[in-house]
């Protein structure tokens, strides 16, 4: 699937050159045209792939790979003669660059399968009019290959009342006829199945491939009680390569499995046939192995209604097919298995009803844990292990590596399951997907972070009135519906903080490698890829045959060197956070095409960024761990759109350079600035950071405060951290006697800000809060009396450090609070009961107050009592 994404990175580079008029004003005109001809003829060939589906036979592979290296090869050429032409200090224009570019495409587009060097590419001189031939050449052939896929999928069609199995789903390995981990669901379902209403319903049971969907519902199917409640008990297999005809033929089978003179219908008898069949009488119709809403749209017709127990139950691995079709119902979301559930479910497989060898069993458990909860693993694992003698050394082999054991092994059957929901995804998701492989197992990612690097990598489609961003949080989402990535930890407004990615599904990511995707290195480098991911300490670097087509590098290990990452001029993404450097690394500055930096420094010196900065004219993320100052040029770079630092010192708006002054932009793309140091937020820099989204200040100096209101005029602003650090006893001065905050703002927090108590209301007023962190000194005064009808949204309070003694609230005060956090407030003697009275509530932390954590328990004891068992009470130290 690189050759899709590498076709939305050249399309993204061309729409760059052909629209951003100021930068390449010096461009002549005929080759402006030029470059708007190749955007447009490669925009044709995204739009023919848009319903394109590859069959994976060699034909297809080698029109994708030829697809993906014109594309490469067409964006490499140019961000390395760009980059050229930056080394040379613009001796060459970009009209000669462009013009070279041109008489070398020939040779790029029929270049042969194996690797060469891209410099041999600069010797040759052909016509564009080839390009324009070729890639011409690459529609046509993506229409001939979707006009002869159209035409067997005809054929097909018309063969079904000749073979009935067509189309058949891939088949998990045998779990047999276990319970285990699905008993509650199971009891639940039956119960729904056979309960007392009488309304048609529809349970719908999701979760990702191989975690037992089938198995749950075929115990279910197959239970004496379910036989004898309903009259007719069908099981229909719908699988990817779903045909409407098929599946009403299957139903009909079913119907007729022992009728020996069976009717002969056309097509347009079946439905009213099965329609006809099914009338009058209580019906169970299991639909399994569903992959999209069409189905259920196609086949509900023929599904009676008579108020009377009918029941649909299916399976899918797609959230919204589930939520779709089961409005009538209830949908069970099947989870990973636990430890303990892992192990009895290992142990079944291996040894029946017997016992496993004391010896062994140390091993097994860790075995069945490193399935991390997917039966389908632990089953494929089992029958590893039942193949090897019973003895220590042959299970620690296993033991070793089981992910890349058990997708290696001879069982192909295995990659076939999971790869069903990969071939499944949407040609803009495949490369989202794979590109989760660059992260180390068990990782933590987080999503703001995950989808600015794949902002940066050019993986992200650009959608007309939506932001990178938001394009970027949406891909996530589906991939998490599709249950292809979990869900670690959400926002308080229910988007994805943190996410993951089963270690098996990593694996399909990296066995992807053919693709030249990316490669994780870690002894030694294989193949030349786009993608470098390190996390070993023993790994080394790519050796110079490699530097020509490496676009991004990110550690994932402890270092003190990085220096051997910047002699890769084509890099887009350096993420060497991880590694803290002693001095300025200034040759970054070279890595012209860089759209996402990271790194750290060693200690708390203060680090003066030079003014060679704005050369990253691309640069979308800056992170620095450590304390930087920026100079005056960062406003004449418009494509940044979040800063993040340890300490950030940034410069005024204004520069006293007037050549500098000519070039200043307005950053309108820039969403996040952290943590800015004493920010004076003059009027200049608010015209010039007006969709600023996320904002945090550390203030040394009272003089901030004069500033204060102009934070209301930065309208988009959702994310507001405040944060005076006190210097001596007389460091706060008062605020001004009114103040205001952007009506935006869903997450705010305050410290050192000394504000009273009643002006909480201004807080407490702000529509759409959801998250209030009030730490050390942000709030004086001893009482605090919420008033009814403000914090109508909030849903986190910290109160951190405070010396409030009295807080007298009721369950009015804040409606939807989910999470309390109290955390060393020494005055403060008890939590009031009337907290306990807020339905929504579902946690209380209390840190170091000994007093409040036995009011909190009074709490809870209180709600248990009163038959609530959600609320949980959690204290720290743990002795109190």
């Amino acid at each position: 699937m690189a050759y899709y994404a590498t076709l939305v990175s050249v399309m993204q580079l061309l729409e760059e050159i052909t629209h951003d008029h100021y930068r390449y004003r010096n461009l002549a005109l005929n080759n402006k045209q030029i470059m708007k001809s190749l955007h447009e003829k490669f925009n044709l060939l995204v739009g023919s792939l848009e319903d394109y589906t590859s069959n994976n036979d060699e034909a297809a592979v080698c029109l994708e790979t030829r697809i993906r290296d014109v594309a490469y090869q067409a964006e490499y050429i140019i961000e390395y003669q760009i980059s050229n032409l930056f080394y040379r200090s613009k001796v060459e224009t970009i009209e000669m660059v462009l013009r070279h570019l041109i008489s070398t495409f020939k040779k790029v587009i029929l270049r042969k399968h194996e690797p060469q060097r891209f410099e041999e590419y600069f010797e040759y001189d052909q016509p564009l009019q080839k390009v324009k031939e070729e890639v011409d050449s690459l529609l046509e052939e993506v229409t001939r290959i979707k006009r002869s896929s159209h035409d067997r999928n005809e054929d097909v069609q018309l063969n079904y009342d000749s073979d009935p199995d067509v189309g058949g789903s891939e088949q998990a390995p045998n779990i047999g006829s276990t319970t285990v981990g699905f008993d509650e669901h199971l009891t639940t379902i039956k119960a729904q199945l056979c309960g007392d209403s009488c309304k048609f319903q529809i349970i719908s049971i999701v979760g990702m491939g191989g975690i037992g969907k089938t198995t749950l519902a075929k115990n279910v199917f197959d239970d004496s009680l379910i036989a004898y409640h309903f009259h007719i008990r069908l099981w229909v297999t719908i699988s990817q390569d779903y045909h409407i005809q098929r599946v009403l033929r299957s139903i009909e089978d079913s119907i007729n499995v022992d009728n020996r003179e069976k009717p002969k219908m056309n097509e347009g008898e079946l439905p009213e046939y099965i329609y006809k069949h099914l009338k009058g009488r209580r019906y169970l119709i299991v639909m399994d192995d569903m992959w999209d809403t069409k189905v259920w749209d196609d086949v509900k017709r023929i599904f009676p209604d008579d108020h009377n127990g009918s029941r649909i139950m299916l399976t899918t691995r797609l959230s919204n097919v589930a939520g779709y079709a089961g409005t009538l119902g209830s949908l069970h979301q099947i989870k990973f298995l636990n430890k303990e559930q892992s192990w009895n479910l290992l142990q079944e497989k291996l040894f029946g009803q017997e016992y496993c060898p004391r010896e062994l069993k140390d091993l097994g458990e860790y075995i069945a844990d490193c399935c991390q909860g997917l039966p389908l693993a632990i089953v494929m694992v089992a029958g590893l292990l039942s193949n090897v003698s019973k003895a220590r050394y042959e299970w620690k082999k296993i033991a070793c590596n089981v992910s890349s054991i058990v997708t290696s092994s001879d069982d192909a059957h295995f990659e076939k399951i999971l790869s069903l929901s990969f071939n499944h995804l949407p040609h803009h998701l495949k490369p989202c997907f794979l590109y989760m492989g660059v992260f180390p197992e068990d990782y933590e990612i987080c999503a703001s972070t995950l989808v600015r690097l794949w902002m940066a990598e050019g993986l992200l489609r650009p959608i007309e009135s939506k932001s990178l961003e938001e394009v970027g949080e949406e891909y996530l989402k589906d991939l998490v519906n599709r249950n292809l990535v979990m869900m670690i930890k959400k926002r308080y407004d229910g988007e994805i903080k943190y996410c993951s990615i089963h270690d098996l599904l990593r694996e399909l990511c990296t066995k992807r490698r053919f693709e030249n995707f990316f490669h994780v290195l870690d002894k030694k480098i294989v193949g030349r890829s786009a993608y470098l991911s390190f996390y070993h300490r023993s790994s080394t670097r790519p050796d110079d045959s490699n530097r020509s087509c490496l676009r991004s590098i990110l550690y994932f290990r402890d270092s003190e060197d990085s220096e051997g990452s910047l002699a890769y001029r084509c890099l887009r993404v350096l993420d060497a956070q991880r590694i803290k450097l002693r001095s300025f690394p200034y040759s970054v500055f070279n890595l012209f095409h860089l759209r996402y930096l990271a790194f750290g420094f060693l200690g708390n010196v203060r680090y003066r960024i030079p003014p060679t900065i704005s050369r990253l004219r691309h640069l979308q993320t800056l992170i620095v761990d450590g304390v930087i100052s920026l100079p005056s040029e960062i406003w004449m770079m418009p494509q940044l759109r979040h800063v993040f630092a340890r300490c950030l010192y940034l410069p005024p708006v204004i520069p006293t350079d007037a050549a500098v002054a000519g070039k200043v932009h307005v950053l309108e793309y820039l969403q996040t600035l952290s943590s800015v140091i004493n920010f004076t937020l003059t009027n200049e820099i608010l015209e010039m950071i007006p969709n600023l989204k996320t904002l945090k200040v550390l203030s040394y100096e009272n003089k901030w405060q004069q500033y204060w209101n102009n934070l209301a005029h930065l309208l988009q602003l959702e994310k507001l951290s405040v944060i005076f650090v006190e210097k001596g006893p007389r460091f706060v001065d008062p605020f001004p006697m009114s103040f205001a905050f952007p009506k935006n703002l869903k997450t705010l927090s305050l410290g050192g800000c000394k504000l009273p108590w009643k002006d909480m209301t201004v807080v407490g007023s702000l529509p759409k809060l959801e998250v209030l962190k009030l730490y050390t000194s942000a709030m004086e005064g001893e009482v605090w009396e919420p008033i009814e009808g403000e914090f109508l949204q909030l849903k986190f309070l910290l109160l951190e450090m405070l010396h409030l003694k009295h807080w007298r609230v009721e369950d009015i005060h804040f409606p939807r609070l989910e999470h309390l956090r109290i955390s060393w407030c020494a005055h403060l003697k008890k939590i009031p009961l009337e907290i306990g009275e807020i339905p929504t509530l579902k946690l209380i932390e209390v840190v170091n107050n000994p007093p409040v954590a036995d009011s909190a328990k009074k709490i809870q004891q209180e709600q248990q009592n009163m038959g609530n068992d959600i609320l949980q009470v959690y204290v720290f130290p743990q002795n109190q």
